[in-house]
Order: structure tokens, then C-alpha cells, then sequence
């Protein structure tokens, strides 16, 4: 997302250009801080919207051996605040990235020069310590965006303070977390959850401004905050005859695309993709039913489909079974009452 430093404020070099205001590495072991903004090479910060988390990582080039010197042994955390020139950093929403995040990893040493050493040193969110250290072992009930709320900011949960969007769900739960992590738990939800409109298209994901638990259909109602051009950027020229750099369009423009795979009929129908039976044995009843599952049958029923793309990955002409994939699974009838609860292996 961002890469390289200014050494000014005021102005704005190239597309990507950012100003480090802060950059603090602490020992939680020592408690030792240094300040390495101006060893650092580059930055790129990575927001998914199918990730739980924010990550990232820097690189370093320095001579003073600060890696072995400090030391790093996992135990590390980085403040960092950056944000583009020209742009106002006292607003968050105007493109500053700032937080603690955890130092996880180092890699890639390399010794360049007689004195000079490069390496990188890769970052998550402090949420995703709490992840994987945090088992779970109740029981939730109640509408999904409440306990998906709960697993956020709970204290035996993620125990997040960062601000959060959660859009409410129509729908509730009764389930219980048999030793999961809170996000295996979110997870769990984003399968179950249906928004008001029935839309089952939930996704958990961290973005700069917070935690958010949507359904796609909200995020695709929401007007676009960018355009891309797909050629390449023009300057501008000035009254005077020169050339003026076009930061607005560098923004825009694409400056790499690839597209590995356009499809894969093999792939989708050994996936179960268009057709599939799921074998469900109840060790309690002692019984089996099977489950079907065709792609032409149950989608595209008016009403009961979400359609973000106008057009449809295959036609209704696809050669498709039921049994090109099958799986088998296990459930437990009875708990919660009448209550069913399954999980997909």
C-alpha cells in the first residue's frame, strides 16, 4: 500500500509517497524503544476484506547490525503512524495508517555491502496474538451481529479497542465454541449470518478504520471511492507550456494486472462446485440422509439469490451431477433441543 519516505511534508513526489511520523520498535522484553524511520527502505501494508487482519512488512537497510543488536526474538512491537503528503494526517480518513502491531517475523537477511545489511521484518495486528492464544470453550446464543459483536470486543474474546462496524443480522444462533479460537468462531458465524434483506454474503475483515462484519451486498451498495484507468497517466500541461505531473491519474492507473486462471471446469466440478452430495450419518439416531446439492437447481431462484455480478459464471446448460463430489460428515441431533448443529470437515 505504501512504499519508501519524503523528506518533506508539503509535497508530493510520485503516487505511493508517504511521510513516517512515527516509527518506534519496542522490546516488550526490555522495554527498550528505538526510533528506525530512517532505516527504512520501504513499507507495504496489505488490507484484505477476506482476511481477519492487517499485516504488512517493512524493509530495513541499515549498518549499525540493529537486528541482532536490539535483539529481535519474536517478542517486538512496532508503532507505526504514515500518511500521504499534501493530505490533512490530524484526519484518520484522509490516509493515515497508524496502531501498534506485532512483530512476527524476520526474513530475508542479506549482507549487501562490508557494513550494510538488508532484511525484512514482517507485522500483524495485536488482535491476531490474541487469536491464536485464545480458546474458547462455551456457549453463544442470540442474533448473529450480537455475539459476532461479543467475540470483537469480549475480554476472553479478541478484547479489541478499536472501532468497529457490524451491520445487524436478521437472523440468530445457539451454538456451542468447542475450543475455537474467536476468529474460527467469526468464521462460524459469516456462515450462518443473513442481513436483512436474507443475503448470506457476510465477510469479517480489518481495514485502517476498524474491524468490520458486512455482508457484500452492503459494501456494494456503497458508491465507489475510486476509479482506475487502464492506460497509462498523462501530465498535464501548464499555461506556461510545461509539464505538470498528474498525481491524481498516477492514483488511478493500473500499473500491473494478471489473472492466472480465467476458469476451470475440473477444478469447479471436482470442488463441487456445480453439483455435490454430502453423506450425513447421526450417530445419535443411528441413521444416514443424504444432502444434494446442484447449482442450476438451487440458484437462480427469484428472490433467493444475491447476485453481485450481472454475469453468471456458467449457463444452465452445464454438464453437472450430483455425485461428481461427494463428502461425508457427522452431526448431532437433538442438542439444543430441536436444535441442529453441523460441521462441514
Amino acid at each position: 500500500m505504501a512504499e519508501n519516505t519524503n523528506n518533506s511534508p508539503d509535497q508530493l513526489k510520485f503516487a505511493g509517497d508517504v511521510n513516517i511520523q512515527d516509527l518506534t520498535i519496542l522490546s516488550l522484553i526490555s522495554n527498550k524503544s528505538f526510533n528506525v524511520a530512517g532505516q527504512v527502505a520501504g513499507i507495504h501494508i496489505f488490507e484484505d476484506m477476506f482476511s481477519p487482519f492487517i499485516t504488512g512488512s517493512i524493509t530495513f537497510m541499515e549498518s549499525l547490525d540493529f537486528g541482532a543488536n536490539f535483539p529481535f526474538v519474536g517478542e517486538e512491537v512496532i508503532d507505526l503512524k504514515l500518511f500521504t503528503p499534501t493530505l490533512d494526517e490530524s484526519k484518520p480518513k484522509t490516509g493515515v495508517i497508524q496502531g501498534r502491531f506485532y512483530i512476527y517475523k524476520m526474513a530475508d537477511r542479506e549482507e549487501v555491502a562490508e557494513r550494510s545489511t538488508v532484511y525484512q521484518l514482517h507485522f500483524i495486528a495485536i488482535e491476531a496474538i490474541a487469536d491464536i492464544n485464545t480458546k474458547i470453550s462455551k456457549g453463544y446464543d442470540g442474533l448473529i451481529s450480537d455475539i459476532a459483536k461479543t467475540l470483537i470486543k469480549g475480554e476472553d474474546e479478541l478484547s479489541s479497542d478499536k472501532e468497529f462496524l457490524i451491520e445487524e443480522t436478521s437472523n440468530k444462533i445457539k451454538f456451542v465454541s468447542n475450543f475455537w479460537s474467536p476468529v474460527r468462531n467469526i468464521n462460524y458465524l459469516l456462515k450462518h449470518a443473513q442481513n436483512t434483506g436474507k443475503s448470506p454474503t457476510y465477510v469479517f475483515y480489518e481495514s485502517r478504520y476498524g474491524y468490520n462484519f458486512v455482508s457484500l451486498d452492503k459494501l456494494n451498495s456503497q458508491e465507489p471511492i475510486q476509479y482506475f484507468l487502464n492506460n497509462d497517466s498523462q501530465d498535464s500541461i501548464s499555461s506556461s507550456g510545461g509539464s505538470k505531473r498528474n498525481f491524481e491519474n498516477d492514483y488511478r492507473r493500473i500499473s500491473e494486472m494478471n489473472i492466472p486462471v480465467t476458469h476451470d471446469y475440473m477444478d469447479r466440478v471436482t470442488h463441487g462446485a456445480y453439483g455435490s452430495t454430502i453423506l450425513f450419518m447421526d450417530l445419535a439416531k443411528k441413521e444416514y440422509f443424504n444432502l444434494k446439492h446442484s447449482f442450476l437447481k438451487d440458484w437462480g431462484k427469484e428472490g433467493e439469490e444475491t447476485r453481485l455480478n450481472k454475469y453468471p459464471v456458467t449457463s444452465n446448460k452445464v454438464y453437472t451431477t450430483y455425485r461428481a463430489s461427494m463428502y461425508n460428515d457427522v452431526m448431532e441431533n437433538g442438542l439444543f433441543y430441536l436444535h441442529i448443529i453441523y460441521n462441514f470437515l
